[in-house]
């Protein structure tokens, strides 16, 4: 395990990057496909040696889909439910726009301050369903919310409350998703939530993925409660937005894309979630590398992000091995930890298959996918990690069993886009 970063040389938000190769070595003679763990960590503000940071302030929009189908199955309670969670989480100083939706657009109010929230209560409640669903509309008038308060330094995101259903206007994905993209360029981000069970996982995971926000989905409200709290909570301590990663290679050598199955941008840079307080980013990819020496490292892993003061940051760091005989590198025992953490990846991989069977009828193909994860974590019994993805599977095994398809599709879809995406705490 190699740690480059010098701690006394570096701001003291700058992140901290740690790689673990599969093996110690490379063998000299022959090529060697290798895994490697890359660690982003995050340094905790609260701690003496970093000095408390002040938390940032927030910039939001609640966009409310109050369309016909959000009247249904209480989904529309669970909306309010939700809405009235952030109104309850904000400080006095933050404020926040309140926005409406169906086949038209409706700004209930903009830019108010957190104080107001009795106020901020009452127009949740009076909200009414009845109509189509213009979801692009009703989200782009909560960016323009967002874009009039803008507040630099505070985080200034849009909440997309919905079952994604579009009808109206704006329908295709790729349009809005470029739309979505385009606006967090400009430092406006998007977090969007499904609410019920009808609602089109796929265009909000991708909306949520291209607005560098979180997606979200809980079958029951207490649950979508505690998601949020948990949110608001960490987008206060977000240090880092608009994080790239990317390889630079020495000839010969081929950089797979991470196992994260990261959303790219172009030129092959990969996109990370927000660079939180206190918070780990784990990734895993596969490099093929040749048999000779290289003089110069083998591979530069560069990270690149805005930070507090929204000005560019960079940071690269060298991954470099030594060569052994080729006998002494098949004695080599693999990393536990890399293998691990390769193993929850493939098993996120593998509930998003199952998901996709289920959408498809496919059940005993779902079941089949979900009991070949449970293999791969098997070695890692006993591991915090590995039971609590094996006892997930096991929860939705039961849950495809007892009928309940849709419900499982969602979750499965879900955790598979969390633990793809996920940062812990350091």
């Amino acid at each position: 395990m190699t740690n480059t970063n010098d701690a006394s040389q570096t701001p003291p938000h700058t992140p901290n990057i740690v790689w673990t190769p599969e093996k110690a070595s490379l063998p000299t003679s022959s090529p060697a496909g290798m895994s490697f763990l890359l660690e982003i960590e995050v340094p905790d503000h609260s701690t003496p040696a970093v000095g408390n940071f002040p938390a940032k302030g927030l910039n939001l929009a609640l966009v409310l889909d109050c369309s016909g189908s959000m009247g249904t199955h209480s989904r529309i309670v669970r909306a309010k439910q939700a809405a009235n969670e952030v109104i309850s989480q904000l400080r006095n100083e933050d404020r926040v726009s309140l926005v409406t939706f169906s086949d038209t657009v409706t700004v209930l109010a903009s830019g108010v301050l957190g104080s107001n929230r009795e106020q901020l209560d009452a127009m949740i409640q009076g909200i009414q369903t009845g109509g189509p669903t213009n979801l692009h509309s009703g989200w782009l008038t909560g960016a323009q919310e967002v874009a009039k308060h803008f507040t630099r330094g505070a985080l200034n995101r849009v909440v997309l409350l919905s079952d994604g259903m579009a009808n109206r206007g704006v329908t295709q994905a790729t349009q809005i998703l470029e739309h979505v993209a385009a606006l967090n360029r400009t430092g406006i981000s998007t977090t969007t939530v499904g609410v019920g069970l009808g609602f089109n996982e796929n265009l909000l995971q991708s909306i949520a993925e291209a607005g560098d926000g979180n997606y979200y989905f809980a079958e029951k409200a207490e649950d979508l409660l505690k998601m949020f709290a948990s949110e608001l909570s960490e987008q206060r301590l977000i240090v880092g937005t608009q994080v790239v990663l990317r390889f630079c290679k020495a000839p010969g050598v081929l950089v797979q894309q991470p196992l994260n199955d990261l959303p790219t941008t172009k030129k092959d840079r990969f996109k990370l979630g927000n660079l939180v307080s206190g918070k780990t980013h784990k990734i895993i990819f596969d490099a093929i590398l040749p048999p000779h020496s290289l003089m110069a490292p083998a591979i530069e892993v560069l990270l690149e992000w805005r930070d507090v003061h929204d000005e560019i940051q960079e940071l690269t760091i060298p991954i470099s091995l030594p060569r052994i005989a080729d006998n002494d590198y098949e004695d080599l025992d693999s990393s536990t930890k890399v293998m691990l953490e390769r193993g929850l990846l493939q098993c996120a991989t593998l509930k998003r298959e199952a998901a996709e069977a289920l959408s498809l009828g496919l059940i005993s193909r779902a079941q089949l996918l979900l009991n070949q994860a449970l293999a791969i974590l098997q070695p890692f019994a006993g591991n915090e990690s590995a039971e609590r993805m094996m006892r997930s599977i096991h929860w939705q095994r039961q849950q495809i069993s007892s009928g309940e398809l849709e419900s499982s599709i969602k979750s499965l879809k879900h955790e598979a886009s969390t633990q793809r995406r996920k940062s812990e705490q350091a």
